[in-house]
């Protein structure tokens, strides 16, 4: 099966190991989860991966939420199984809520161990949210943080923002979280110099050193 861009696990195993690199988690669609579930598990085991992430959902009332919560519960239990775990990402309409509980809530938490967290602390900022107090709230169940930068308005490269970036690398080391995964989905003027650009900003606050 060709999971990542039309390559097969031993085009990617290759490559990591030519630029010695190590996974830290996989991005999977809910489409792949819900139809290639083997394939995927088969796949992630061939490059040495042991984290499976939903990055997105539709989710957005009621209806919706009480489709998707036994469903991760269901792949969750069957990536347990296999030593593997598994996490959703989140973005800011999952504060959206039912019942006076916003629907992150009965994902993270309604999942019971089958559902860890890879949280998105820039879509926490956009939900007039606090990132630390929440990465605070999630305790053991947050396992990975994306972190990325801007303001209302726009994304920016790291350390350019209104988010306090610095606060975050204080809170994950604290949590003695292993990875800071930094994230810009509109790179400005190229992928390279932004990234160049959050590297040397988070090197000055020590969070390439957690």
């Amino acid at each position: 099966m060709q999971v990542f861009f039309d390559k097969t696990a031993d085009e990617v195993k290759e490559c990591l190991e030519k630029n010695n690199l190590e996974v830290v988690g996989s991005h999977t669609s809910l489409e792949l989860l819900k139809n290639n579930l083997a394939e995927v598990i088969t796949y992630n085991k061939e490059i040495g991966n042991n984290v499976i992430i939903c990055p997105y959902s539709e989710v957005k009332d009621e209806k919706s939420k009480d489709e998707l919560v036994p469903f991760l519960i269901k792949v969750g239990k069957i990536l347990k199984e296999h030593s593997m775990k598994f996490l959703y990402h989140n973005h800011d309409h999952e504060f959206i809520e039912v019942n006076s509980k916003p629907i992150l809530d009965y994902i993270l938490h309604d999942t019971e161990n089958f559902v860890g967290s890879e949280l998105d602390t820039f879509w926490i900022f956009r939900a007039d949210r606090n990132p630390v107090e929440y990465m605070e709230y999630l305790g053991d169940k947050l396992e990975l943080v994306h972190i990325k930068d801007g303001n209302k308005n726009e994304l920016l490269s790291v350390g350019a923002g209104e988010v306090d970036i610095e606060a975050i690398v204080k809170q994950a080391k604290k949590m003695g979280l292993k990875w800071l995964i930094v994230e810009n989905d509109r790179p400005s003027p190229n992928g390279i110099e932004d990234v160049t650009r959050s590297i040397n900003y988070l090197k000055s606050i020590g969070a390439d050193k957690l």
